[in-house]
């Protein structure tokens, strides 16, 4: 069970179920598409105080969700439910609870602890406080996020999966990019890929490329998103269309030969709230796969994984005069790159989803192994009766 994926490109896992388009859940779904609508088009505050008025005064978030999924549920019959994420965990419980079945939660990010209104946010953490209790396991996405979890509701242990990607056989550099804009070979891009979303400082690295020092240095915004008018309404305002260039999202078994097109990988995220500071985007570990040297804000979970490896550098983002002062900076000494480059090759097949799902398949047969002690102990009482 997961949440919508409006940004979704190429063809999905059947085994995954997502938001019901069903006629009963046509005044939800479209209360869903006005806040997109919101962010999309005017700004984010108003698109947050539509979604908190809804969730406040119209329906219940927990009631909400459980409408919106519970018809592609109720014909569903499987051994293990997995929940993705807060929304979806008490309408998974009910399925798995109905089929016997085992129930994980995977959660991808500190839900309540998002840029939410106080409200929300005491929501949220009620509704997971009920149903975190009732899975037979909880996996999460990085340290930082499992340890909250265990400290905050009791229990565990938490996994730990990280959201790596398959391991990329060839490491070749493409020039794609270079192909796509028209840039002249010597050209070097600093990439920033995944949702052109709000809260990820986007503006504020669009403004940098004014004061880099860098020469021929062009950014790259690969993906789409709620920000992209806006977005490049500021790269007009600036005058950066010869340095700043958008490119469509594009598949996922074609993306890391976009990524291998940079020279660095960026992520401005600022800590504006707890699951911001937590955060391990999926971009940090698709740089990795593409041994793409990363400049990165210094967050916590960001830095685990860059300075254990060192492939690439951290540092102040809060501001366009800071990103720029990074950015330049990482890349001001080639023999450094190189090291991290390097230093990468060695990384991508540490921090690979082939290492990662060797977790996941020991979970699931862990859960397999009780699930089928249990059957056998019910059968050997009912035959004792």
């Amino acid at each position: 069970m997961a949440m919508p994926n409006p940004n979704a490109v190429g063809h999905e896992d059947n085994r995954v179920v997502r938001l019901s388009n069903r006629k009963k859940s046509a005044l939800r779904i479209g209360g869903v598409g006005m806040y997109r609508w919101l962010r999309r088009y005017l700004f984010e505050g108003a698109a947050s105080w539509f979604r908190y008025l809804a969730v406040r005064f119209v329906e219940d978030p927990e009631k909400l969700f459980f409408s919106l999924y519970s018809d592609a549920l109720s014909s569903i019959e499987a051994s293990v439910f997995v929940a993705i994420d807060l929304p979806v965990l008490p309408v998974t419980r009910w399925a798995a609870e109905r089929s016997g079945a085992a129930l994980i939660y995977d959660s991808h990010e500190l839900f309540s602890e998002q840029e939410l209104s106080g409200w929300e946010k005491r929501k949220w953490r009620q509704i997971e406080k009920k149903h975190i209790g009732a899975c037979d396991q909880i996996i999460t996405v990085n340290e930082s996020i499992a340890r909250e979890l265990e400290s905050r509701y009791s229990v565990g242990p938490v996994h730990v999966v990280y959201n790596a990607v398959r391991l990329r056989r060839d490491s070749t550099r493409s020039r794609v990019f270079h192909d796509v804009f028209g840039l002249s070979p010597d050209a070097k891009i600093a990439l920033y890929q995944g949702g052109l979303s709000p809260g990820r400082n986007l503006e504020a690295l669009i403004k940098a490329f004014e004061l880099i020092d860098t020469p021929n240095l062009h950014l790259v915004l690969l993906g789409d998103g709620e920000m992209l008018r806006r977005l490049k309404a500021r790269v007009d305002r600036c005058r950066l269309r010869d340095r700043v260039h958008f490119h469509p999202a594009v598949p996922q078994d074609v993306l890391l030969s976009y990524t291998a097109a940079a020279d660095i990988g960026v992520i401005p995220y600022q800590p504006t709230c707890l699951n911001n500071l937590f955060c391990t985007p999926n971009k940090l570990f698709e740089y990795v796969a593409a041994s793409l040297p990363i400049v990165s804000s210094d967050l916590p979970e960001i830095r685990r994984i860059v300075q254990t490896h060192d492939v690439g550098m951290l540092g102040d983002m809060s501001s366009p005069r800071a990103i720029a002062t990074l950015i330049d900076g990482a890349l001001s000494c080639p023999d450094r790159l190189e090291s991290w480059r390097l230093n990468l090759e060695i990384a991508r097949k540490i921090l690979c989803w082939e290492r990662e799902e060797e977790k996941i398949a020991s979970l699931f047969a862990a859960l397999t192994a009780v699930s089928s002690k249990v059957a056998s102990h019910n059968e050997a009482r009912s035959f004792s009766s």
